[in-house]
């Protein structure tokens, strides 16, 4: 389960926005969206690519995505 709160604080302090996010990750706005609503779940690759984008460390990856 992702904290989406965590993730959207995330991504503002990377000053992006989901738009961006969506396309730096190669999925589509929707796609997203449902990932960070829980609707979907976000695959280990998709986690490694999305600390990468954002620059997460190890304490804010555990906290997003291993609540």
């Amino acid at each position: 389960m992702v904290n989406k709160l965590e993730l959207e604080l995330a991504i503002i302090r990377a000053d992006m926005t989901k738009k961006e996010v969506a396309e730096k990750m190669h999925i589509s706005r929707m796609t997203l969206y449902n990932k960070m609503n829980n609707r979907t779940k976000f695959r280990i690759s998709e986690i490694e690519r999305l600390c990468k984008i954002l620059n997460l460390d190890k304490e804010a990856r555990e906290k997003i995505f291993f609540v």
